[in-house]
């Protein structure tokens, strides 16, 4: 029995594929951690392993819905939307969306110092987050600072988006 694949169940695949790119850059940021405490250039290759693993594993995700969906598409002989497309990617960043407003909230209302808090719960950007960071609470972080992680927000999305398209181009050549 073939079943279309809801936008529901597509979103489920999504940000399951982002909490288990928070998982492996967790273990890769740790692990990275324990064995180069006072290098700076294991963490610098800490940075590139798990943004590597983030953007694989979330263009993994895009390309395996567009694969499904042009399979889907073939069989249903609908046409797809692209607001689909841009739908699915952007619910991979709620997670990070999520947690930079509870950030951006917590640091406008003087609230706990949420911040190495943030840094794991946004495993692929953990090393990151802590350069950037440097010694700063979240009270005395500069908001130019709050503000540019808000960019890392958008690394998801923009992945899911670009890999499900290049993928929905590579299908539809071979119709």
């Amino acid at each position: 029995m073939n079943q279309t694949t809801s936008f529901g169940k597509a979103a489920a695949l999504g940000i399951g594929s982002v909490l288990l790119s928070e998982i492996l850059c967790l273990f890769i940021s740790f692990t990275c951690a324990a064995f180069s405490v006072s290098f700076a250039v294991g963490r610098y290759i800490s940075v590139l392993c798990t943004l590597g693993i983030h953007i694989g594993i979330m263009a993994d995700f895009g390309v395996k819905m567009a694969k499904r969906d042009a399979v889907e598409s073939r069989r249903d002989g609908k046409k797809l939307s692209a607001l689909r497309t841009a739908l699915l990617s952007m619910v991979t960043g709620i997670p990070a969306l999520s947690l930079w407003i509870l950030l951006l909230v917590l640091r406008l209302s003087n609230g706990f110092n949420f911040l190495p808090l943030y840094r794991f719960l946004n495993a692929p950007f953990f090393q990151l987050l802590t350069f950037a960071c440097g010694e700063h609470t979240l009270a005395t972080l500069p908001m130019s600072r709050l503000c540019v992680f808000a960019g890392m927000v958008i690394v998801p999305v923009i992945t899911v988006f670009v890999s499900y398209t290049l993928a929905m181009r590579g299908e539809s050549a071979k119709s």
